[in-house]
């Protein structure tokens, strides 16, 4: 079952997770398996924390995902993540119920299908074409990066670059190497580095 806890405020997200565990859905927030989770300062009792101290911080999940890094991730990455979690902060929120489980079947949909020519997102209830909705965002990501982006001009380009040519994509150098080295090679090359 999928859970999707409120973030309209620290209690809607701490009351959420005791609804899931009291139902027995999970037994420990630990288990809540979202793609963003609220990290408490004490981790002895996190629901408590998280209620009465606030959040230490926001974790962001299943990024790690470099297979071409040691520990996963680029520092480019984590820049762009920055900037990106910046620029989300200044996105016009909409009254979108269902924006928890349009993003959960995108990531999956991406997944699956990111490189086919007519994949759809779903955004707002409205099916859209993903690389329009991610030049969209580029774009706006781009203007807004002139004033809050600490980086340079070259990250956002760089992601920009990914959008337009899939090829520089993780996924696509990863399928290449296989291609070219096989499943268990390419493999083990790539944690042997």
């Amino acid at each position: 079952m999928d859970l999707y806890p409120s973030y309209d405020d620290v209690g809607s997200f701490v009351g959420d997770i005791r609804s899931y565990i009291g139902s027995g859905y999970i037994s420990h927030v630990k288990e809540l398996y979202c793609q963003i989770r609220l990290k408490p300062y004490d981790l002895v009792n996190p629901l408590r924390s998280l209620y009465n101290d606030g959040i230490n911080y926001v974790e962001v999940r299943t990024l790690d995902l470099n297979p071409f890094e040691r520990c996963g991730v680029s520092k480019e990455d984590l820049e762009f993540l920055h900037v990106f979690l910046i620029y989300m902060l200044f996105v016009e929120e909409d009254d979108n119920e269902n924006w928890q489980k349009e993003a959960a079947y995108n990531e999956n949909i991406i997944a699956e299908l990111a490189y086919h020519k007519k994949t759809k997102l779903i955004e707002n209830n409205k099916k859209v074409d993903f690389k329009r909705s991610a030049k969209k965002h580029m774009k706006n990501l781009s203007e807004l990066s002139l004033q809050i982006n600490p980086y340079g001009d070259e990250l956002i380009e760089n992601m920009r670059n990914k959008i337009k040519d899939p090829s520089l994509n993780y996924s696509k150098k990863l399928i290449s190497l296989i291609e070219k080295n096989g499943y268990i090679n390419s493999q083990l090359d790539l944690i042997s580095k």
